[in-house]
C-alpha cells in the first residue's frame, strides 16, 4: 500500500457514506461507522418497492463499500476478531448485492467488483477460520493447555502478518475505494438503466428466485451430501438469506430470514467441525496435545452434527413446500 492510501480509502468511504445519510433508517449506523476501528456490520437502508433500479444500486454498494473499507482498516490495524469476521460478512453482501444488481451494472465492472471481492473475502477467511477454531472451538476445551494455546496464538499471529499482506498485496484498500465511490459514479451502470423506469422490486425477485435455484438441488439431498458439498449449500443459503433481508429493506417479504438463518446456522456446526476435524498448524512441542483435544472435541460434536442437519432439512421443507404439500407429508 502506497503511503497514505489506507487513509483517502477512508475519506472515500465517508463521503459515500455523507452522501446516503439522509435515508438511512436510524442513527445506529453512523454512530458505529464513527467509532474508530470498532468492526460494524453492513446496515441496510431503507428502500422502497417503487425505487430506481440505479439508485438503489448506487446508494448499497456505497453503503456496502463503507462497511468494507471500515472493517478492512480493523483487520490492518487492529487484533479484534470480529475485523475479519465483519470483514468476510460485507465481502459476501457485497457479492449478493452485485448479483441482484448485475442486470442494470456494466459486465466487466460488475464481474471485476464480484471476483475482487471474492477473492478478498478468501484472503480474509484464513484468519476467521483462525479465530473461530481457536476462539470459540478450541479454548474452552484446552483451558489446562496452556503449552498448547500459547502456540497457537502465536501460529495465529503468523497468520494475522500473512493475510495483511496479501490483502495489501492484492491492492484490498483501492477496491474498497471503488465500493465507496459508488454513490457518484453512474459509469458503473448500463446507459439504459439510467432511462429506463425499472425498479428495485422488478430486480430482487429475479434475484432471490435464482439464489434459491442454486441452493434447492443441494438442499434436496442434505442427508446424503458430502462435507464440500454441506459447505457450497451453506454459502447458498446465506446468498437466500441476504437476498431475503435485501427484499426486506424494501418491504417485500422478510420471512424467510429467521428460518435461513436457522438453517445457516446448523450447517456452519457441521462445516466447523469438519474444519476442526483438519486443523493441524504447526505447533511444534504441542502436537500431541493439540490431537488429543481435537480428537476429544470432533467426537463430542458428532450427535450435535446429525442434529443439526436434522434441523436444516426440516426447516429447509418449512421454508419451501407450501402449507397443504406440508400437512400432507405429516
Amino acid at each position: 500500500m502506497r503511503r497514505g492510501e489506507s487513509s483517502i480509502t477512508m475519506t472515500n468511504a465517508a463521503t459515500a457514506l455523507g452522501r446516503v445519510a439522509p435515508v438511512l433508517d436510524g442513527a445506529a449506523w453512523r454512530s458505529e461507522a464513527r467509532t474508530a476501528l470498532s468492526p460494524i456490520p453492513v446496515r441496510l437502508i431503507q428502500l422502497y418497492a417503487k425505487t430506481s433500479a440505479a439508485h438503489a444500486c448506487s446508494v448499497t454498494l456505497a453503503l456496502h463499500g463503507a462497511a468494507v473499507a471500515h472493517n478492512l482498516e480493523c483487520v490492518l490495524t487492529t487484533l479484534d476478531p470480529e475485523g475479519p469476521h465483519q470483514l468476510r460478512i460485507a465481502l459476501r453482501r457485497t457479492r449478493v448485492a452485485l448479483k441482484v444488481f448485475e442486470p442494470v451494472m456494466r459486465a466487466k465492472a460488475n464481474a471485476r467488483l464480484v471476483e475482487s471481492a471474492r477473492s478478498l473475502g478468501a484472503i480474509a477467511g484464513e484468519l476467521r477460520d483462525a479465530d473461530v477454531l481457536i476462539d470459540e472451538i478450541i479454548a474452552p476445551a484446552a483451558r489446562d493447555e496452556t503449552g498448547l494455546m500459547v502456540a497457537l496464538t502465536a501460529w495465529r499471529q503468523e497468520v494475522r502478518g500473512r493475510v495483511r499482506a496479501r490483502l495489501l498485496a492484492a491492492d484490498a484498500p483501492a477496491l474498497a475505494a471503488h465500493f465507496a465511490q459508488a454513490a457518484g459514479a453512474p459509469g458503473w451502470l448500463k446507459a439504459e438503466a439510467l432511462r429506463e423506469e425499472t425498479t428495485f422490486a422488478d430486480l430482487i425477485a429475479g434475484a432471490e428466485a435464482a439464489f434459491q435455484d442454486r441452493a434447492a438441488p443441494l438442499a434436496a439431498r442434505m442427508a446424503d451430501l458430502t462435507h464440500l458439498e454441506l459447505h457450497q449449500l451453506r454459502k447458498a443459503v446465506k446468498a437466500m438469506r441476504y437476498g431475503a433481508e435485501l427484499a426486506a429493506s424494501a418491504g417485500l417479504g422478510g420471512n424467510a430470514v429467521p428460518r435461513l438463518k436457522r438453517i445457516q446456522d446448523a450447517l456452519g456446526l457441521a462445516n466447523d467441525t469438519v474444519a476442526l476435524a483438519q486443523f493441524n498448524p504447526p505447533v511444534f512441542g504441542e502436537a500431541a496435545a493439540l490431537q488429543r483435544v481435537r480428537e476429544r472435541l470432533v467426537a463430542a460434536r458428532q450427535g450435535a452434527v446429525a442434529d443439526a442437519i436434522t434441523t436444516a432439512m426440516r426447516e429447509w421443507r418449512m421454508l419451501t413446500q407450501p402449507i397443504a404439500a406440508r400437512a400432507a407429508t405429516n
